[in-house]
């Protein structure tokens, strides 16, 4: 019941493309490369499908070029992304589906 009522960092790749595009224009880049350091192959897609091509090289270089990093770190840029993406649901920019939630439209 709780997971239901949570929106973690590997639910973003349940977001659609121009709600991930609207999310890369209220992050740093810093903070995106860093928090999709341990991030999943999903949620890497999803961000990288709301990318022209040479904006998904840059973030795949930089992915690369990231020295090991400390987990802390990660999962604070991952906590600043999550703040952006609660403020764009509370405007109303972004529905977001929770846990289990599988919002199916017919």
């Amino acid at each position: 019941q709780i997971r239901n009522q949570m929106f973690v960092f590997d639910d973003l790749a349940r977001l659609n493309k121009k709600e991930v595009d609207l999310l890369l224009q209220h992050i740093e880049h810093e903070d995106l490369v860093m928090a999709l350091k341990s991030a999943g192959k999903r949620v890497l897609a999803t961000i990288m499908s709301a990318m022209s091509e040479r904006r998904q090289q840059l973030l795949l270089d930089d992915l690369n070029a990231l020295p090991p990093t400390r987990l802390k770190d990660v999962e604070e840029a991952q906590l600043r992304i999550l703040q952006h993406v609660r403020r764009l649901e509370e405007q109303q920019l972004i529905k977001l589906a929770r846990g289990d939630e599988d919002d199916t439209y017919v």
